[in-house]
């Protein structure tokens, strides 16, 4: 109960330094990804070479390729973190638009079969600018998901801390019925 009530705190300051600190937040939440990537990447590949023998060339060959390839990935995480969100954000603005796109065009071609109201055609309509703006300017709108994942885990945290105490309460009630009966 206390490692989850410790962790639910870290959950909060994690959701308050993503809310005041939005800023600076994204790319250090970026950096942290980065080194767990890293981290285990480089742990499983000194102990690929200090491990006894008895992995085939081709095991050692991938589980080398794969781990090198984690290390390199973390680090450039670590070392340039701005320029992954970017990229990140700006495929996620192209997948965005493309898919508000195909339900525009799906929207006009079941037009001609059935009746199809207008109010249909905002959520797509909405989504396709929002993947203009988003591709456009990525570090801006980086700074609202910053501030809501802030929120949420501000939100989560808070809850998880109420339910672990309301369940707490119950048991240490059940233990004093079953100790009375």
């Amino acid at each position: 109960m206390r490692s989850d009530f410790v962790r639910n705190l870290v959950i909060i300051f994690v959701g308050i330094m993503l809310v005041f600190m939005n800023e600076t937040s994204m790319p250090l939440l970026v950096r942290i990804v980065g080194v767990l990537f890293f981290v285990p990447a480089f742990i499983s590949l000194a102990g690929l070479f200090f491990s006894r023998p008895g992995f085939t060339a081709a095991a050692v060959t991938f589980s080398t390729l794969v781990n090198v390839g984690s290390m390199a990935f973390g680090l450039w995480l670590i070392i340039s973190p701005g320029m992954f969100m970017g990229l990140f954000l700006k495929l996620i603005a192209v997948a965005l638009f493309l898919a508000s796109a195909y339900r525009l065009l799906f929207l006009l071609r079941i037009r001609r079969s059935i009746a199809v109201s207008w109010k249909m055609c905002v959520a797509p309509s909405l989504s396709a600018i929002l993947s203009v703006i988003l591709f456009v300017d990525p570090f801006a709108v980086a700074s609202t998901v910053s501030i809501l994942l802030g929120v949420c885990a501000i939100f989560i945290g808070v809850a998880d801390i109420f339910l672990l105490l309301f369940l707490e309460n119950r048991l240490h009630e059940t233990r004093l019925q079953n100790d009375g009966n």
